[in-house]
């Protein structure tokens, strides 16, 4: 799990901002979670059976890092799909498998008091291992995909079957099943969140899209943003600087931090060295790439980008052919 993950980890275990994922993503906005009733617990699990030993033995393969949460008679989960362009093309396997690990494990522990007991009814209980009464935990799993790619992969089961023909309708008597996935970068309203959690998602959405850094230094939510979030947003964007130069944007009226400010800044010193990088010895690659990040993330025309970047102007007609080309592909 990379160091995105991690942070993103971190920032979730706040228990306010657990509940208000959960409440905003699954129950849209309703206060259906409450923080207080939240009770973290261990989140590593198994996913998969490897074999990768002489002798064929089963070797359990752990997944940790995510979160787990006891709430009164419910399990959630949320795993952290990993940042850039990682997309999992097996996503409705996985979250089978480990619903499934997760039930399993309750019966184990069921049977085990059961035969410790010797409190079975029947043969049928006793070959169950659960009497007839016994209940399970229900396992709720969310999956938060905060990548920029644009998610491509399968949202339930029946994505992933083929069907042939289907002239038999075998489509319409599957059983299918569909994970709770949600993608950052596809979320238009924010206003179901309820805490800080808000700007850290909203910087991501924004981060992704075209002209994000102008879009944030001009969006008002970011005026004031606390330290944890600040950091948390750094990491995200990958904007370092925005947590190494704090002090230079801290609010003088309180504790937080002017992120439209620092934005601002930090665009400013990025082009500066950029600008640095072109006069010196640079391939065309490196130079298109320096562009298509002034477009992406300034709102930059290729002509203003090109000028920005104090490319000479007998090379931008060349520059900008070669950009219409690759946008065009």
């Amino acid at each position: 799990m990379g160091k995105a993950n991690n942070v993103l980890n971190n920032y979730l275990s706040d228990k306010r901002r657990f509940a208000d994922l959960i409440n905003a993503t699954v129950y849209n906005g309703r206060q259906v979670i409450h923080p207080e009733k939240l009770r973290q617990i261990s989140s590593d699990t198994y996913e998969d059976i490897e074999y990768k030993n002489s002798q064929k033995l089963p070797k359990r393969k752990a997944r940790y890092g995510d979160l787990a949460m006891r709430y009164e008679n419910s399990i959630i989960r949320v795993f952290l799909e990993e940042n850039q362009d990682t997309i999992s093309y097996i996503l409705p396997i996985r979250d089978l498998g480990y619903m499934t690990a997760r039930y399993k494990k309750q019966c184990q522990i069921i049977k085990r008091e059961h035969d410790k007991a010797k409190d079975y009814a029947n043969y049928s209980e006793r070959f169950s291992g659960l009497r007839k009464d016994d209940k399970l935990l229900p396992v709720h799993v969310l999956w938060l995909y905060h990548g920029e790619k644009k998610w491509d992969g399968p949202r339930s089961l029946k994505d992933m079957m083929n069907f042939g023909s289907d002239t038999d309708g075998m489509s319409e008597i599957f059983q299918d099943y569909r994970p709770h996935l949600v993608c950052v970068n596809e979320i238009d309203d924010f206003d179901p969140f309820h805490t800080e959690l808000r700007k850290l998602l909203e910087a991501i959405s924004i981060k992704h899209k075209a002209a994000g850094l102008k879009a944030i230094q001009n969006n008002e939510n970011f005026r004031h943003v606390d330290e944890e979030t600040l950091e948390a947003i750094s990491v995200m964007i990958n904007t370092p600087s925005l947590w190494k130069n704090r002090s230079a944007i801290r609010n003088t009226e309180g504790s937080d931090y002017d992120m439209c400010t620092a934005v601002r800044t930090w665009k400013k010193e990025i082009i500066d060295e950029t600008t640095a990088k072109v006069k010196e010895e640079t391939t065309d690659y490196d130079t298109i790439n320096y562009v298509k990040n002034l477009i992406h993330n300034e709102g930059f025309s290729i002509e203003r980008a090109l000028s920005a970047l104090g490319v000479p102007s007998d090379k931008h007609d060349y520059y900008a052919a070669k950009l219409k080309t690759i946008a065009t592909k």
